[in-house]
Formats: C-alpha cells, structure tokens, sequence
C-alpha cells in the first residue's frame, strides 16, 4: 500500500511537513481507506495464520440519538476488516463504580 495522499494526489506526510505554519485540511476518506486497508490485511494474516482474534465492543451508557451514528460506523468498519462486533446498551442512571468494572465475559 502507497502513502495517503490527498484530493490534488499530493503525498500527506510531505505536505504536512511543508503546512508548518499554515492549516492543512486532511482528506478523511482517503486516511480513512488506508488504516482500514492495513486492518484488514492485519486481520487477514492473523486467520491464515489461525490465530485467535479479539472482537470491537462498543459500551454505550444511555441511548442517545447523536451517538447511534458513530455506533453504525464502528460496526460498518468492524464489518469492512472482519472482525466481529458486539454492541453493549447501559441505563443512564449507571453508576460511576459500575463503568469502572470489568466487561462481562460474554463480551
């Protein structure tokens, strides 16, 4: 896999360095694609080599409108690399001693 580049096809990590004093917009999707792709490819090598892979858990303390849209993305790209994906719902009334505890086992 090549450098990130961004929209005009300039590598990132030059430009970056040339943007030392001015702003410099990151073009999320093509960041996006490449941290994904070395995920994926990771995870790829880990089941040829039969490996036992851990799973993304999302733990969400009351259900709230603004966040079921990150939750989908996390799953999307949970999904996009192959690994599994499990969605964890708490009352928000939890208390700050509950949060602290380790995940049940299930997870």
């Amino acid at each position: 896999m090549g450098p990130i580049t961004n929209l005009r096809g300039r590598d990132l990590a030059t430009e970056t360095k040339l943007a030392t004093h001015q702003h410099l917009l990151l073009p999320g999707k093509p960041v996006s694609e490449h941290i994904l792709g070395e995920v994926r490819d990771e995870v790829r090598r880990e089941q040829a080599a039969d490996r036992k892979l851990g799973k993304i858990v999302s733990a969400n303390i009351g259900r709230r409108d603004e966040i079921a849209i990150y939750i989908r993305g996390q799953a999307r790209a949970a999904a996009d690399v192959g690994l599994q994906f499990d969605e964890l719902f708490w009352p928000a009334t939890l208390s700050r001693r509950r949060i602290r505890l380790p995940l049940p086992s299930s997870c």
